[in-house]
């Protein structure tokens, strides 16, 4: 993860100087100012269309992956691969309790947020001011847990060694009985709280646990001050049961006994629940989705190269 860290900085910082030199090279008319903002904007597309593109090459990797395991071909040790099947506990009737809904559960995550609103004063041009709507999604609670699992294929038990990415939508949760299930959740559990200046490290131990297999398998966090009450929040939770055809995708160790995330350029194991054919038409969806994106950043960098030498050049 470090190492893939440390490659977006670098692209992000040779991009930065690349356009910045361009710029003030080809545009001297152009005040400084202007020149380091215009630099760092061209330098967040060229940086997004990097990782547009790095992404769209792991997805290609994982569609592939899915499609080897659907012609029945075996695992392969040190290479991407997918797991089809049902998820059932490494433990015979071991399962979870997921907290707002009570489902059984092999992995849950959850989420205690709202969206707040509230209007703040800017002056504009004259000395005007005006009242500006502000919003944020407030999350007070989150957390995740799961229990060592393996997808029963038809070569045998894969394990999923590491914290899958739950690659499906969250449900809301309401009503009395699971208000009630939240609450007794809230008071029983010990919430690790996490503080502003801590949301970085809890970002970086966060993304950390998807390729350790030594990571927690249980983490709680408290991102706001004590929840009284729950009223006026929204109680949401991904949930992965057990029994439920899945299609496991990360990278297969023999020495691990499974599928486990890969650190090195963070490609984590991903879940999804359905069958197989729907997991590749949801990846290459998303595929298509990221080449376009890369696509449109790569156009609107061209038209402000174009820009900047028509400039010049006149």
């Amino acid at each position: 993860m470090k190492r893939g860290c440390l490659l977006v900085v670098g692209v992000l910082a040779g991009a930065f100087a690349a356009w910045a030199v361009l710029l003030f090279t080809r545009a001297p008319g152009v005040d400084s100012v202007e020149v380091l903002v215009l630099s760092g904007l061209a330098a967040l597309m060229t940086a997004g269309t990097f990782l547009a593109l790095r992404r769209a090459f792991g997805l290609g990797a994982d569609e592939a992956a899915i499609r080897r395991a659907l012609r029945g071909e075996p695992l392969e040790d040190g290479r991407r691969g997918a797991a089809l099947g049902e998820l059932r506990p490494c433990e015979p009737d071991e399962a979870l309790a997921a907290p707002f809904s009570g489902k059984p559960a092999l992995a849950y995550e959850y989420e205690v947020h709202r969206q707040e609103e509230w209007f703040s004063e800017e002056r504009g041009t004259g000395g005007a001011t005006r009242q500006v709507r502000q919003q944020r999604r407030a999350v007070a609670l989150a957390g995740h847990a799961r229990l060592p699992c393996e997808v029963r294929t038809v070569h045998g038990g894969v394990r999923v060694v590491t914290r899958p990415v739950l690659d499906l939508a969250a449900t809301d949760v309401d009503g009395e009985e699971a208000r009630e299930r939240a609450r007794r959740f809230v008071e029983e559990t010990t919430f690790e709280t996490v503080a502003p200046e801590r949301l970085v490290a809890e970002l970086k131990e966060s993304l950390g646990d998807f390729t350790s297999a030594d990571a927690p398998r249980r983490r709680d966090t408290r991102r706001e001050e004590a929840v009284a009450d729950l009223a006026g929040w929204t109680l949401s939770e991904k949930v992965v049961s057990p029994g439920q055809q899945v299609c496991v995708v990360g990278d297969y160790s023999v020495a691990a006994g499974g599928l486990a995330g890969r650190s090195a350029s963070w490609a984590p194991v991903h879940l999804r629940i359905g069958e197989p054919g729907s997991s590749v038409e949801e990846v290459r969806g998303s595929r298509g989705c990221l080449l376009v994106a890369a696509g449109v950043l790569v156009l609107l960098q061209l038209l402000l190269l174009v820009r900047v030498l028509t400039a010049g050049g006149g």
